[in-house]
């Protein structure tokens, strides 16, 4: 076990270091641009062979970097060397160069400036944009070591795509670069076996220690609980061969006391028939007829006097209607009725002045945006590291400018549009 753990970890180790020659010197981020913009300028004249020659020292400068790569010029250094080396006639390395800078910015596209258009280099990054970054990312099984970046990209586990090449850069107390194929991880960038291990054994006995211990506090639960049972449960059984004699506590709990007899119930009392009711004595058949009352003539009520009929109000007399006048909020003077009444528009004074001060400003916000698009070429041109800084912050500078005074110029002109007439204020209505 002793003798071949360390040679899997060097035979592991071998696709990767295999890439990587031996430095003499470091390489760092402004070395790196001078060589970018070397390479660019021979595939814009056409120079395939050395472009090529070019980006071979290019590719063994990134193997040798000191610091990390910086993710704003990482898509376009990658492009560079696969474009350099596909023109100089290693197509395969080439190719592998382009996948990984299409995954980086895979919105990218050459113009005529940078390639001619026939170029197969061309083409063939093309295709492979359209055709996508090319599968998903292969993880490993491993722990990283230290801060990784695969890239320009800082990563948080062990993963890459397969079938391209890489830049991998570990910075645990100092940068160190490596060119990998696919998710070829050197053992400098992983946490080793060995430790791995150990805490893998480590959280194993953790957890049978836990078992353990859960074991014994269920069997303290369980004997507990059986203690309660055999306390409160009910007492043994007598053995064969003889009567048990029954608990003292148990014959006072069944012998209950006698129930009292019920009390004869009293004699009650006799009842007393009631006496019947008298009968109504029959009326007499020969009895007085009741005399008839004598009717009394009323005396007639006396008649109402009519009432008198109220006279008529009088009408009242309609009132004459005026004529009415017709408004004329801009006429020659008071004209008759039945006479042309001419009518002009109020043109307010702003209105004018407002339209064409908004159309001024759109055309300085078109000039500023020409100027961000300047800053954005010299920053594609860029050949240190400061330059590219300026050039980074200028373009965006001057693009949130233009935004900015474009908006203040379509507002001045659309008030200038709806402005008709009393106070030169614009009028916003809410519906619900």
């Amino acid at each position: 076990m002793r003798t071949w753990f360390p040679a899997a970890l060097t035979l592991l180790a071998l696709p990767s270091l295999a890439l990587a020659e031996p430095c003499e010197a470091p390489y760092n981020v402004d070395g790196l641009l001078g060589d970018l913009v070397t390479v660019e300028g021979f595939l814009r004249g056409g120079d395939d062979a050395a472009a090529g020659e070019a980006a071979k020292k290019m590719e063994a400068g990134l193997a040798c970097m000191d610091e990390v790569l910086p993710g704003m010029i990482a898509g376009r250094a990658l492009r560079a060397v696969a474009a350099g080396l596909y023109a100089g006639g290693d197509v395969e390395r080439g190719t592998s160069w382009f996948k990984t800078a299409v995954e980086i910015e895979p919105t990218f596209e050459y113009g005529l400036e940078d390639m001619a258009a026939d170029h197969p280099a061309r083409s063939t990054y093309m295709d492979l944009r359209d055709g996508g970054s090319g599968g998903d990312p292969v993880k490993l099984e491993r722990e990283l070591k230290g801060t990784v970046y695969l890239d320009g990209r800082k990563m948080s586990s062990a993963k890459a795509r397969a079938e391209r090449l890489h830049l991998l850069q570990v910075d645990d107390s100092g940068v160190q670069s490596f060119i990998i194929n696919g998710s070829e991880y050197p053992e400098e960038a992983l946490v080793p076996l060995a430790s791995a291990v150990a805490s893998t054994g480590k959280g194993k006995k953790e957890k049978k220690d836990k078992k353990g211990k859960g074991g014994a506090a269920a069997g303290v639960v369980a004997g507990a609980a059986g203690g309660a049972v055999a306390v409160g449960g009910k007492a043994p059984k007598a053995p064969k061969g003889g009567k048990a004699e029954p608990a003292a506590e148990t014959v006072a709990k069944t012998d209950k006391a006698p129930k009292k007899e019920a009390a004869p119930e009293e004699a009650t009392a006799p009842t007393v028939a009631k006496a019947p009711k008298a009968e109504k004595a029959p009326k007499e058949a020969g009895g007085a007829a009741k005399q008839p009352k004598e009717q009394v003539a009323k005396e007639p009520k006396p008649e109402k006097a009519p009432k008198a009929e109220k006279a008529p109000k009088p009408e009242k007399e309609p009132k004459p209607k005026k004529p009415k006048q017709s408004k004329a909020p801009a006429s020659s003077g008071a004209s008759p009725l039945g006479t042309t009444i001419e009518i002009r528009r109020q043109r307010p004074w702003e209105k004018t002045p407002l339209m064409v001060g908004g159309g001024a400003i759109l055309a300085g916000a078109g000039a500023v945006y020409y100027l961000s698009s300047q800053a954005r070429q010299n920053f594609d041109n860029a050949s240190t590291l400061d330059s590219v800084d300026q050039y980074y912050r200028q373009t965006n500078t001057l693009f949130l400018l233009s935004a900015g005074v474009f908006a203040v110029g379509a507002g001045t002109m659309t008030w200038g549009i709806i402005l008709e007439g009393g106070a030169p204020m614009p009028n916003v209505q809410f519906r619900f």
